[in-house]
């Protein structure tokens, strides 16, 4: 707004904020392409021969001196200096040239000059208990006039402390079957709220999401190899990807075309995979299961199932994500230790038969290395504690079916979609109460 104050004047006016950081700021602030250079070779000045940091710095003197001639009787120019601020080079300059004394304050301000500032003031002596009650008086009647002026943060009806809880009912009513999954109780027992927020309340699905869901259908679409080589394979897989990715919502064409490399990269690995599998025989692809298990509904879908020479089942689900657990995580991965359960309990046993017994599961992962790798969890019976499924369906169907859920904090929370509602977090910070 500077350069319209130019021809205009006031009594007195105050340039604040005149910190070497904002005052001269020498940032280049070009064109992406350098197009104002143009104007240079136009009027015969090479442009390697222009110094851009003096032309900025002589228009940041034009637009100081603009800012300080606009007043009549009074001007004042501040700054302040900390750590990690300095006062510009212009207030020394102009101090020189004025003949006079720049001024440090002799006190701290005790609150910020903003509206937020001022009504965070009033509430905090509210509550300090070194308050007089004279100061809680005038803070009551100035909050009060703030807010019939329409400042609505100085309402308490605005103020997320003093609410009450809307509905404090449990998620699932007693009595009732608690529906749980694999993939739910992972999220579950790696952080209460996220599930809640993402799985309950209603998350929004991503592009990465989206993706991931279609390399699963690709990596379905394979059966048996049935002699067919690994470029075969990666080919039948990306016909399945080419047939849904123009329904992929990504923010940016080339956002799309990064993943459409990381796609078919991930497709390559997974075909080679799969033509290395030895001594197991597929027997199906996404199976669904349901079974009540205690106060639980079970619901899922095994990525895929094959049968070990022994007889045994062995349970294969598809990671399209980065994070992996670590070795001493995967024995007791909940999503792996359910699918097992539901073999050796015959919720699967549409395709595996009477007395299945599973052999242990494990997942795969195509995206981080050269090569797809795999974590294997050990079978049930081999577990130190063969029941701690069954326990852990147990306890989660209790917590799930409660009325409060618990944030904690794990390697996950840098892409929870949930963090701008979680206390943990600034970003959710304003919603703890």
């Amino acid at each position: 707004a500077l350069p319209n104050a130019k021809g205009l004047q006031w009594d007195v006016v105050v340039v604040a904020n005149v910190q070497a950081e904002r005052w001269p700021n020498l940032v280049p602030r070009g064109s992406l392409l350098g197009s104002e250079l143009l104007v240079d070779l136009a009027a015969g000045r090479a442009a390697s021969s222009v110094d851009r940091v003096a032309q900025m710095l002589a228009e940041e003197r034009r637009l100081f001196y603009v800012a300080i001639s606009r007043a009549r009787r009074r001007l004042i120019v501040t700054a302040h200096e900390t750590i990690d601020a300095r006062p510009s080079r212009f207030i020394t300059d102009f101090a020189e040239i004025a003949g006079v004394e720049p001024q440090k304050a002799t006190q701290q301000a005790s609150r910020g000059l903003s509206m937020p500032d001022l009504v965070a003031d009033l509430r905090l002596c509210l509550l300090d208990p070194s308050s007089t009650s004279e100061e809680r008086d005038t803070a009551v009647q100035c909050l009060a006039r703030l807010a019939a002026d329409g400042v609505t943060s100085a309402n308490p009806d605005s103020w997320y402390g003093l609410k009450t809880l809307t509905d404090t009912r449990p998620v699932v009513d007693d009595g009732q079957l608690v529906p749980i999954s694999p993939s739910k109780v992972e999220s579950f027992a790696k952080c209460e709220l996220r599930w809640f927020l993402e799985g309950v309340a209603g998350g929004t699905s991503s592009s990465r999401s989206e993706v991931g869901t279609l390399v699963h259908e690709a990596f379905a679409a394979i059966e048996d190899v049935d002699g067919r080589s690994a470029p075969e394979l990666a080919a039948a897989m990306q016909r399945v990807v080419d047939r849904g990715w123009g329904g992929i919502p990504f923010d940016s064409k080339w956002e799309g075309r990064k993943e459409r490399v990381a796609v078919r990269g991930m497709l390559d690995k997974l075909a080679a995979w799969l033509m290395q599998r030895d001594g197991t025989t597929w027997v199906a692809n996404e199976i669904m299961f349901e079974q009540t298990v205690g106060a639980a509904k079970v619901r899922g879908a095994a990525d895929r199932i094959e049968r070990t020479e022994d007889g045994d089942y062995v349970v294969i689900d598809l990671k399209t994500g980065g994070t992996k657990p670590t070795a001493k995580e995967i024995d007791n991965n909940p999503q792996l230790g359910i699918y097992q359960f539901a073999i050796e309990s015959g919720g699967l046993a549409d395709v595996t038969g009477d007395a299945p017994r599973s052999a242990g599961a494990m997942l795969v992962y195509p995206r981080p290395t050269k090569s797809a790798s795999e974590l294997t969890q050990q079978a049930l019976d081999a577990a130190p504690d063969p029941d701690w499924v069954r326990d852990l369906i147990d306890t989660s169907a209790a917590g799930m079916r409660g009325a409060s859920f618990v944030a904690r904090i794990d390697s996950t929370c840098r892409t929870c979609s949930a963090k701008r509602c979680c206390p943990l977090f600034d970003e959710g910070s304003e919603v703890e109460s």
